[in-house]
């Protein structure tokens, strides 16, 4: 959804239309010292955060959410706080069963982690139903 979201303010800023997230971009990724053209600098910006947001990001927590889409113009309060919660709760888990000992696994509950799967997916549909919103 971020890529979406940034692709569609690229579309609304090359058809010379003012947009947030572009804005938002240029502020967390564009230089300020440079001679480069108007243009030169969303795009540098735009390619930098590509890389170092996007392509790079491989987490569900909190910070990884936010560091996703903050610089395209949502604020963490946009976000539901319960859904943050559970992804924090969740990726902890997911870090922990990924980076321990099978010993030290304790059993899941097949049933629990199906109602944390679908809370995540509720939460995610919802968010995705607002960025739509912001691409429409």
């Amino acid at each position: 959804m971020a890529k979406k979201l940034l692709d569609n303010a690229v579309k609304e800023w090359r058809n010379n239309r003012v947009h947030l997230t572009v804005a938002s971009i240029l502020g967390h990724f564009g230089a300020i010292q440079t001679s480069d053209k108007i243009s030169t600098k969303i795009f540098d910006a735009i390619k930098r955060f590509e890389k170092e947001r996007i392509a790079q990001n491989n987490g569900i927590k909190e910070v990884d959410i936010i560091k996703l889409f903050k610089p395209l113009g949502i604020e963490k309060d946009q976000i539901d706080a319960a859904l943050l919660s559970t992804l924090d709760s969740y990726g902890g888990d997911r870090g922990f069963t990924a980076h321990s000992s099978a010993k030290t696994h304790q059993p899941i509950d097949p049933r629990t982690e199906l109602r944390t799967v679908e809370i995540i997916l509720d939460g995610l549909k919802d968010f995705d139903a607002e960025i739509i919103k912001l691409i429409s």
